[in-house]
Parts: structure tokens; C-alpha cells; sequence
């Protein structure tokens, strides 16, 4: 599947005024899967899942959130510190592409993302769950160094704002990219305002009303981690196993940060295999 040809655009308006670029892929009539990417990046880091096999059997859906990639970029802070704003995005983006059962996919920021919407508007209506080096956590000792360089990137001193984007998404990954693939993700990591880097701040999602939630689960969860992982260490992912009693945790022995692009091959088998049992319930 040639991602240039392949993509069925949505464009989706919030209810508090933010335009978000969505993207709909592979099978129309196939299970559905959502993906939310993480800070500084957008709808292409899925680009080894929506040009995959995987948009054979499903529906994939793709979308930035705001201030990310083809979305609009308001640089007011009031836009990205309330948690809920970002739950509402995403049952706007659900409902723009008229979803019935979607597993939701979340990767670092984007399982923050997915904790908004289960925190305003719970799991009824979801097959499943896959977490991917996910954030939930008040526990500062679940965070590696890497973590560091992200928070360099949010510097007032433009120079020092994109060395610390260079040197965070290089923390990403065991096994560098390609060279075209690093100078994308670079271009639409750069692609992020200052203003708007800085106004990530919120700890909603590391609650404990979230974590009472997270206990009381009753949809299947899938969370995946790169065992060489320094930005968000693998004890997290074990600690969150632990708390949800539908989870089942799956370790990528070659992967750091992003196991869905450092080994896609086999992070696609699981997520085809772990839809194809939970959209069994379809």
C-alpha cells in the first residue's frame, strides 16, 4: 500500500474551535484501530502500520493532535493544559470517522491521551487497548535520561530548543532511523512552536482516580516496551501490568522508545493478532 495514495483525509473541527487533521486508511469495512502518536511527532510515525498488511484486514485511522503536524497551532496555553480538551478531540476524531468498536492505540504522550478519554468518558464502546511505552505514572523513577532532552527541546533559546529536539528523538531509538526517515521526524518535531512545546505541563493522567480506573478495567490492554528504552524505563510498563487485571505486557528486546518502528515487523503481528481477538466481541 502506497501511503501517498491510500489515505482517505478527514478534517474535523473540536468543540473548542481546533481544525485536526485526520487521516482514514486500508480496509473501510475492517476492525477499527486508532493511533495517537506522542509529543513532538504526528500521524507519519505510524507510517510502518498504515504501509503495512495491516491496512488489508483494518481500518486505520490516523489523526495529529493539536498543535501537532497538519492540525492547527494555536499558541495559547488554555488549548493544552486542560485534559479533557484532549479526551473531546479524540471523541471528535471517533465520531468524525463513525467508529463503532475501536482499539485504541497510544504511544508515550499519546497514552496520556488515551487516559483523558478513559478518564471523561470511560471503555464502553472500545474492543481494546494498546499502550506503547506509556507515561502513566507519578513514579519519577519510571523516567530514564532521555526524558531530559525533551524537556531541553522547550528551551527559550531557539538553538538550544532544536538541539535538544535532535538530541530527544536520536534518545528514541536503539537502532538510529534511515537518514530520509530522521530528517522527517526532524522537519515536523521542529515543525512544533516553542510556545506550544511549553505548554505541556499537565499531570492529569497520573491520578489516582485514573489509577482507580485503571484497576477496574474490563477491556483487553496490550502495552508494549522496548526493553532498551531511556526515556520511559520498562518498569513502568510492569508496574502498569500489575495494576490492570486485563493487561498482558509484551517486551521488545531490541527496541528503546518506539518498538511499533524499531521492530515493526513483529509489533504488527501482535497488534493483528490482539485486534482480531478483541473485535471478536465485535
Amino acid at each position: 500500500m502506497n501511503p501517498s495514495t491510500g489515505c482517505r483525509p478527514l478534517k474535523i473541527t473540536t468543540a473548542d474551535g481546533v481544525g485536526i487533521s485526520a487521516q482514514d486508511w486500508g480496509n473501510a469495512s475492517g476492525p477499527e484501530i486508532i493511533f495517537v502518536h506522542g509529543m513532538l511527532q504526528c500521524h507519519l510515525s505510524w507510517s510502518k502500520q498504515f504501509d503495512s498488511p495491516l491496512a488489508l484486514k483494518f481500518r486505520l485511522i490516523t489523526y495529529d493532535f493539536r498543535g501537532h503536524g497538519g492540525s492547527d497551532k494555536p499558541v495559547d496555553p488554555n488549548y493544552y493544559n486542560d485534559s479533557a480538551k484532549f479526551a473531546e478531540e479524540l471523541r471528535a476524531v471517533m465520531d468524525a470517522a463513525g467508529v463503532r468498536r475501536p482499539i485504541l492505540v497510544g504511544w508515550s504522550f499519546g497514552t496520556r491521551i488515551i487516559a483523558d478519554y478513559l478518564l471523561k468518558f470511560g471503555s464502553a464502546g472500545l474492543a481494546g487497548l494498546n499502550l506503547v511505552a506509556p507515561v502513566m505514572s507519578p513514579n519519577p523513577e519510571h523516567f530514564g535520561p532521555g526524558i531530559k532532552k525533551l524537556a531541553k527541546s522547550r528551551d527559550a533559546d531557539f538553538a538550544t530548543s532544536i538541539s535538544g529536539i535532535k538530541e530527544f528523538l536520536r534518545a528514541c531509538f536503539v537502532n538510529q532511523p534511515a537518514r530520509d526517515e530522521m530528517e522527517t521526524m526532524l522537519v515536523y518535531s521542529a515543525s512544533v512552536p516553542l510556545e506550544i512545546r511549553r505548554s505541556f505541563g499537565r499531570s492529569a493522567s497520573d491520578t489516582e482516580t485514573l489509577q482507580a480506573l485503571m484497576r477496574s478495567l474490563d477491556v483487553p490492554v496490550l502495552i508494549s516496551h522496548g526493553l532498551e528504552d531511556q526515556v520511559i524505563l520498562p518498569e513502568l510498563s510492569r508496574w502498569l501490568t500489575a495494576m490492570i487485571p486485563t493487561a498482558e505486557l509484551s517486551l521488545y528486546q531490541e527496541s528503546g522508545h518506539a518498538p511499533f518502528f524499531e521492530e515493526s515487523a513483529r509489533f504488527n503481528r501482535e497488534l493483528e493478532a490482539f485486534a482480531a481477538r478483541t473485535s471478536q466481541g465485535s
